[in-house]
């Protein structure tokens, strides 16, 4: 099992489940930060751990919240909250397989940072050709164009 923050780090959840892992278990107490927003979001990183490695998680927690995500993300059952001392007990589906996040890690991640970078250094170099293609020559004076009209006697 992971301990409190541990399941804030993907790395650690996807080592496990490619271990073998057909669970992921995180404890944590967060008596520090009751009567905040940070509860919650600890036991919202739960469902992302789930989606990453398509294992089901469980985020037990003696003071917080306690929550348990499916293979997808999912949530299975309701959050037990911080105003409470509840128990819960959930049927929690184990899971197979490989997630690419698994299997490939965060190169994709990189990758694509990569391809995003090229593209905008190649937009800046098309930016730097066209202005240099539309910059000034010497300049021309325009040309008028004058219409005469024949003169009309008595006028």
């Amino acid at each position: 099992p992971m301990v409190c923050f541990e399941s804030a780090f993907p790395d650690m959840s996807r080592s496990l489940a490619g271990a073998g892992a057909d669970v992921l278990i995180a404890q944590s107490a967060t008596s520090t930060f009751q009567q905040s927003w940070a509860p919650a979001q600890h036991a919202s990183l739960a469902a992302l751990r789930a989606a990453e490695t398509g294992r089901p998680m469980v985020h037990a927690t003696l003071t917080g919240m306690s929550a348990v995500h499916g293979p997808e993300g999912q949530r299975i059952g309701s959050w037990l909250g911080t105003d409470e001392s509840t128990a819960g007990v959930f049927e929690v589906p184990l899971a197979t397989g490989t997630t690419p996040y698994v299997r490939f890690g965060d190169w994709p991640v990189h990758a694509a940072l990569l391809v995003l970078a090229g593209f905008v250094v190649a937009e800046g170099a098309g930016a730097v050709r066209r202005r240099s293609r539309n910059a000034p020559g010497p300049r021309v004076p325009p040309v008028r164009t004058v219409r005469a009209s024949p003169a009309r006697p008595g006028r």
